[in-house]
């Protein structure tokens, strides 16, 4: 008889069954419905009677992807971010009207630390596109979260320029400030092309240094988002999370954002917890002032659910410190969902959709890629494995 390779985790999982449907029930119980549901601010949609609203006419939705095929030698990668820019006439009805696309495709060699490393391009891009959208639109739209723009990834975050930056601050400042910085999806590049070609042999001095100037760059690209969001105090960010992981709230083991799905269906809103606290207090680095910039940018958090029965995402909403206190917070979360929702599509800010699309990178692509390249004959390492 024989036996297939995954029926140890069958047997397993088999044997586990009840404990692990024990553990999902007794989560269940922590809960109390009426609890939440008590939180939970219910709102109409088309409620126009307690407050006058003036809802969006030009909105940017921003959103990225990244892809890699890793060889012994290197790694062939594809990033790239979009910012869909739309406006809406009085009718409601909205039209694209431009698209922003920011794409690298290139070989790290050699390839180290290649999964954080690609997650900076990403993020750089991300963040030019979010530059862009402030300074065009009402209003700009980013998926995902502004805490994890600074604290991820894992090994390559903002933080470690403080302890061992690639340039003084100044002079990184002049490495990347001209007039195509915001154009360019990695403005670095030129000096990495510049140290390859010169020294092939890169060794680990040379390779720190790049990844410096990488993680420079966005935090370079971060800083003229702050200082946008400091010279036009009627200017937002607002970030978006689909798969929220805190619990400030109902200090439950599940995410506050599970909870909520799970036991509440009309659009709606809740505080995290009504404070509107300053940027700078999550591990935000000194290098370059940022810091300090930071402390007068704030920070409100909060749930919202933009259609019934939708999924309900963790919102954060990024402005000048002192037009951000002068608002009430409740009536601003309030007023986010009602101008949201007109432009949402089963529950989700159409432009961030779109945006998500044209960022999506499809295996395929890669696949034609690598054909047109000729590098399907390269050394992977598990050529052994692929021949059992």
């Amino acid at each position: 008889m024989s036996t297939r390779l995954y029926d140890d985790l069958l047997e397993e999982a088999a044997n586990k069954l009840d404990l692990l449907r024990k553990k999902v029930r007794n989560l269940a119980r922590t809960l109390r419905t009426e609890e939440i549901v008590e939180k939970w601010n219910e709102e109409k949609i088309d409620d126009k009677e307690e407050i006058e609203i003036e809802y969006y006419k030009d909105v940017t939705g921003v959103d990225g992807g990244n892809y890699s095929i890793s060889t012994l030698a290197f790694e062939l990668y594809i990033v790239k971010a979009y910012g869909i820019r739309i406006t809406v006439n009085n009718e409601n009805k909205y039209s694209i009207k431009e698209e922003r696309k920011l794409i690298d495709i290139d070989l790290m060699i050699p390839p180290v630390q290649s999964e954080d490393r690609e997650n900076v391009y990403r993020d750089i891009m991300e963040i030019k596109n979010m530059v862009y959208g402030l300074k065009n639109s009402d209003i700009t739209l980013a998926d995902g979260s502004v805490e994890s723009l600074i604290t991820r990834p894992t090994h390559l975050k903002l933080d470690i320029l403080d302890k061992s930056p690639p340039l003084p601050c100044k002079d990184l400042s002049a490495f990347l400030n001209d007039n195509v910085f915001l154009e360019t999806p990695l403005a670095v590049k030129k000096e990495i092309e510049r140290l390859e070609e010169t020294d092939y042999n890169i060794g680990e001095k040379e390779q720190n240094y790049i990844i410096g100037l990488e993680v420079g760059e966005k935090l370079y690209s971060f800083l003229s988002l702050i200082e946008i969001l400091l010279e036009n105090p009627e200017k937002k960010l607002l970030f978006l999370t689909k798969t929220g992981r805190t619990n400030k709230v109902f200090k439950k083991p599940l995410p506050d954002q599970y909870v909520l799905s799970l036991h509440t269906t009309s659009p709606g809103y809740l505080l995290e917890t009504g404070e509107i606290q300053p940027l700078s207090s999550i591990g935000v680095p000194k290098y370059c002032g940022l810091r300090e910039k930071t402390r007068k940018i704030g920070v409100l958090r909060g749930f919202i659910r933009l259609e019934p029965f939708s999924p309900v995402y963790r919102i954060e909403i990024l402005g000048e410190m002192e037009s951000l206190e002068k608002e009430n917070p409740k009536r601003l979360l309030k007023e986010t969902l009602l101008k949201l929702s007109p432009l949402s599509t089963n529950g989700y800010p159409h432009p961030l959709y779109l945006a998500h699309q044209r960022a999506h990178i499809e295996k395929r692509a890669a696949q034609i890629i690598v054909e047109a390249l000729g590098f399907e004959g390269e050394l992977t390492g598990r050529e052994s494995l692929e021949r059992i």
